[in-house]
């Protein structure tokens, strides 16, 4: 389980790493403009991995919670839609920008 999150916490430091040197490297602007383009595929891969979690989700539970009761485990595999409902509203709210938008709109 430790390596598992050291694990993690390594791709998460090599990832702001990565967006740091490209800060570096490039403008702000021409990092907004690529981004932009890539809007689209971002979407998709952030859907995607949200898609992931789903179907993943009863094979690491069972993996990750065998030192649970059956009863607890049965809860976490409740959880599932639970879970995919708040990354769904969480990528509207925020991947969409649609809070902003909602803003403008007042």
């Amino acid at each position: 389980m430790l390596r598992t999150w050291l694990g993690l916490a390594l791709l998460f430091a090599v990832a702001i790493f990565g967006t740091l040197l490209w800060y570096a490297v490039e403008p702000a602007a021409v990092i907004e403009q690529r981004l932009a383009q890539l809007e689209g595929a971002l979407t998709l891969w952030r859907l995607g991995l949200i898609a992931a979690v789903v179907a993943v989700w009863p094979y690491a539970v069972e993996f990750l919670g065998s030192h649970l009761t059956p009863q607890q485990r049965l809860h976490l595999h409740d959880a599932r839609w639970q879970v995919a409902l708040w990354l769904l509203l969480l990528e509207a709210l925020l991947g969409q920008d649609l809070i902003p938008r909602l803003v403008r709109l007042l």
